[in-house]
């Protein structure tokens, strides 16, 4: 009888990518005060919910897999695998600096982008990590 010995290798991703950025060097994108900005969050993903997390800012979902819904607000949403969802965001008069962040469930890995109305310089930084892991999915 022939035996071999074979390894079983479990993948483990360095960061999320968010539009080919990783955390270290994210997307930044330079918006007005005032502007609505339409959020078209994909999740690429084969086997990973995210929670997409708008920080100061408070989001409208207006559609989900390219469907019209009854708008929704909120500031944390979450995304199923391979889900698509659209989020409108309105900057706040003041202006400032928004990540954008999408953290993996059950896990403290996160990415993510930076909506600004500021010059901020390069290069900026996201943490990849976040201080707690995120928990499951819910039926809400």
């Amino acid at each position: 009888m022939q035996t071999s010995n074979k390894k079983i290798i479990v993948a483990d991703y360095d960061a999320f990518l968010t539009n080919y950025h990783p955390p270290e060097n994210p997307d930044i994108t330079t918006v007005k005060p005032k502007q609505k900005v339409r959020l078209c969050v994909i999740n690429g993903a084969s086997a990973t919910i995210f929670f997409i997390t708008l920080g100061k800012l408070e989001g409208t979902v207006i559609a989900v897999d390219g469907n019209k819904i009854q708008p929704l607000s909120d500031s944390r949403f979450e995304l199923a695998v391979a889900q698509r969802i659209d989020i409108v965001v309105t900057i706040p008069e003041e202006g400032g600096t928004f990540p954008i962040l999408a953290q993996g469930e059950g896990n403290d890995k996160q990415g993510g982008l930076i909506l600004t109305t500021q010059n901020i310089p390069s290069p900026t930084k996201l943490s990849g990590k976040t201080l707690e892991k995120a928990g499951s999915l819910t039926n809400a």
